[in-house]
């Protein structure tokens, strides 16, 4: 048992030391989804494509994505309250990247829902690679 503490002292001081992560930083992410928000609530959602990830991008055309975009804002209006509800990683496997899903339960001017997020470190920078908002009140 006690070669097994220091095995797993030896673990965590090494992981401290050099890193573990994929360069996944989930204080980065969040503010990357604070801007996010920031940007949807002024209607900026030209920034958000162009501050989105590759993968993000090659989800489809940069009109289709702004069109996505504006109608959620459209349908449920400005955000009046985020509440962040949890994260998880993703380690890479398989030639997809490591990323982050965060989660957060959002109040907004005409309706409610949750709101999902895959962030990835392209470039040194945190980006969303993926964006979803699960709303019974965007269909009303």
């Amino acid at each position: 048992m006690r070669n097994f503490i220091k095995l797993l002292t030896l673990c965590v001081l090494a992981c401290s030391i050099f890193g573990c992560s994929s360069g996944l930083d989930i204080n980065a992410a969040q503010v990357e989804i604070y801007n996010f928000h920031k940007l949807m609530d002024d209607g900026a959602y030209s920034q958000i494509y162009e501050n989105a990830s590759s993968i993000l991008k090659g989800q489809g055309t940069k009109s289709q994505t702004l069109e996505i975009i504006s109608e959620i804002k459209n349908k449920l209006g400005k955000y009046k309250e985020i509440k962040f509800t949890g994260w998880r990683t993703h380690e890479a496997s398989w030639g997809s990247a490591a990323y982050i899903t965060l989660t957060y339960d959002v109040i907004c001017e005409h309706g409610k829902g949750i709101e999902t997020f895959q962030i990835v470190n392209e470039n040194g920078k945190m980006r969303i690679a993926s964006y979803n908002m699960a709303s019974d009140d965007f269909f009303k």
